[in-house]
This record gives C-alpha cells, structure tokens and sequence, in this order.
C-alpha cells in the first residue's frame, strides 16, 4: 500500500457539527458553529471545545464572560441554519434571531438552549488553554436535555434518530452518519470483523478484567470479599455481584460514589424514577476510567444506607469474555438482624 506525506495542516475530517451558545455582557444569546469538539471525561462528564482565538469571536467573549455555555447538535435538516452560524459574525447582526432560532435559559447553568435543536449539553466553564491558533474551553456537563424524538426504548440517544451533521474540512462538505458496520466492544464470533490475514485468531481483547476488593465500613478486615469482572459489564451487574457475593437481597436502589461521597455530581445512581438526576449505572465498567489502587464506595439501600468501599487490585486484558467470579470471602454479614427473621 503506498504512501505519501501531504502539506502540513491541521486534519479534522470528519468532526461532528455543533453549535455553541453563551449569554453577552447584555443577555443576549450569542452562537457560532464548531467542528472542534471531543468528549474529554465521562466522570464527571465533560466535553472540550475549540474556538479561533486570533479573530474576533463574539460566542467565545460571551462564553468567557459567563462562565458557562450550551453546546446543541444540529441534525441534517438544519444544515443551512448551521452553515450560516459558522460564517455570519454576531458583531454585525442578530444572527439566531435571522434563520428563526429560538432560546430557554439553561435550567442548571445561566446559557442559553437553542429549542430548534434536538440535543443539549448545559456545561459549566472548568478549564481554558490556549494551545496555537484556539483556545480549548472545557465544560463540565450539568444537564442533557433531549427531545423524546431522538430516544430509544431504554431513553438512551439514538444517532440514527439524531441525524448529526458530519463536517469534512478535506474537502469543504457536509456529510450524513453512515451504516452500522459492527457492534462496539465485542470479540470475533460475537457479530464484529474477523481479524485480518495473518493475524491471531485469538489475539488479546483491549477489554481490561478487573480484580476489585470489597469491603463493607466499619467492619475492618474482618469482612470482604474479592471477585473479578469483566470491564464490558456495567455497574449494575457489579452491584448484583456483590449482592450476591455477601448473600444481600438485592431490591434497594444504590449509587456508585466515584469520589465516596454520597449523592455528590461524581457519583452513578440506579434511580428509575429519575429523583436524583444523576448519571445511569447502565454504563460499562470499563468507560469509568479505573486505574489500579483506586477506591470507590457502593451506596447500597437508601433507608439501611450500607456502605461498601471498592478497591481495585487489579487490572488485566480479558482474552476471553468470562462471567464475573468469586476470588476470595472472608466473614459473614447479616444484611438483617437474626432475630428479624423470626416476624
């Protein structure tokens, strides 16, 4: 396969679409459109986005004046309107105002919501760098807002209902989101590519397996147990584990403290009802980012509040897919007391 070395130039094709929103010194709602945009953290979510600071650009003065902003994704049928907040400055007209956009002060940050656009990230200003020509502007994610029409069934965004707007800068065009080719983080015989000619059938997978010691506070050592799980699992099926593992009924509602502090923004909760307003633990083990010797606390039972502090001894590639195991138990805990079973 030849190659050739091109000009030098920065290569952002293909980058997603989206459209910054931020309140002026005066209220006014200002927005430009971006192709520099990332997920920088999922915990606590954040994303990262770019703006030309060697020109003047009004949403990013606006952005830097109130600390906060809104970063909407515009789907296929808006590409005009995207197009032309890309191109018009907001020094010279009310540019939302001309292609018939509307906004909603943000409910968790003070920015404004483009209600025309499907999706909405309301981000709080936590880091700047100027790295070249643009400044980077990192926000931590304080609501998503999402019309019913891009969810699926489990209320999770589905891309294909979206309809995101693909900027290819290689060649000045836009472009639409494709056909699934695979399932994402799935080993050869559970549907994804074969490996190709002459590579090992059964080469290491990047799934990381984690050996995680659990212990319930104020018991010492007496108590704990250590198992390993899969980094494909989520974080309901590690709390069903350990429920498991110290013989709890599982029927209670739970969170997982990131930073060991109950209902604070870094932690996970499994709340149907959506009462605490905070991140699913439908998410997969291994996106938690875990390095070894961290630790965690699972908040199990919201009335009897256990609290159970998760360290991670141990991280491995997963060659193969396994099911979670019991390594070690020591002790016995009494999710209730003996004599309540007498009642």
């Amino acid at each position: 396969m030849a190659k050739k070395e091109l000009k030098m130039h920065a290569v952002v094709s293909p980058a997603e679409t989206v459209i910054v929103s931020a309140y002026d010194e005066s209220g006014k709602a200002e927005a430009c459109t971006l192709a520099f945009y990332m997920v920088s953290s999922h915990v606590p979510p954040c994303v990262t986005i770019a703006i030309n600071a060697s020109q003047r650009r009004k949403t990013l003065k606006a952005m830097l004046h109130s600390g906060a902003f809104v970063l909407g994704f515009p789907s296929t049928d808006q590409v005009r309107e995207a197009d032309y907040l890309g191109i018009e400055t907001g020094y010279n007209t009310d540019k939302l105002k001309n292609i018939g956009f509307t906004t909603s002060e943000g409910a968790a940050v003070h920015a404004p919501v483009i209600n025309e656009l499907l999706l909405s990230l309301e981000c709080e200003i936590v880091h700047t760098v100027t790295v070249g020509s643009h400044m980077q502007v990192t926000g931590e994610v304080k609501r998503i807002l999402a019309d019913e029409t891009v969810l699926n069934e489990k209320d999770k965004i589905d891309i294909r209902k979206l309809r995101p707007i693909i900027y290819d800068e290689e060649q000045l065009q836009y472009l639409a989101v494709g056909e699934k080719v695979a399932d994402a983080f799935r080993e050869t015989g559970d549907g994804s590519p074969s490996p190709s000619k002459g590579e090992p059938k059964n080469r290491p997978s990047a799934t990381p397996r984690y050996t995680l010691k659990v212990y319930p506070q104020g018991q010492g050592n007496k108590i704990y147990r250590v198992l390993e799980i899969s980094g494909r699992d989520t974080l309901d099926k590690l709390c069903e584990f350990i429920m498991e593992a110290f013989d709890f009924c599982h029927e209670h509602l739970y969170e997982f403290c990131m930073d060991n502090k109950p209902f604070s923004k870094n932690a996970y909760c499994y709340d149907p009802e959506g009462e605490f307003g905070l991140p699913s633990t439908d998410i997969a083990i291994e996106k938690l980012g875990l390095v070894k010797g961290q630790k965690f606390t699972l908040h199990y039972d919201f009335g009897d509040d256990w609290m159970f502090t998760i360290t991670v001894q141990k991280i491995e590639d997963e060659k193969r897919t396994k099911t979670p195991k019991l390594v070690k138990s020591k002790g016995v805990l009494y999710q209730y007391s003996p004599w309540e079973d007498k009642w």
